[in-house]
């Protein structure tokens, strides 16, 4: 709607926001940051259970452990989000 009242104002017609303010919510974010951690962990699950429960080469082991220190990474991204959350949570910015 602001886009259209203002149609040279190129600031309104990227996304939804409100005139008065700018708010931001870091739950979103933490809740994308453990989806990925917990897909990427389900998925290395059933290559971690072959490589470590079978007589699987070396060469096999040692790429699934360098994809589970990415998995323990993106674990550790996950509680750095969690703190931002319990830290930031939802906050707006409102403009004079």
């Amino acid at each position: 709607m602001a886009a259209g009242q203002y149609p040279n104002e190129t600031a309104l017609a990227d996304y939804r926001w409100h005139p008065d303010g700018f708010e931001v919510s870091e739950w979103t974010r933490l809740a994308k940051a453990l989806a990925i951690a917990l897909g990427l962990t389900l998925f290395l699950s059933m290559f971690n259970w072959f490589a470590f429960r079978s007589n699987a080469p070396w060469l096999f082991k040692g790429i699934v452990g360098l994809f589970d220190l990415i998995a323990l990474g993106t674990w550790c991204q996950a509680a750095v989000q969690l703190g931002r959350a319990f830290k930031f949570g939802h906050f707006r910015i409102d403009f004079a």
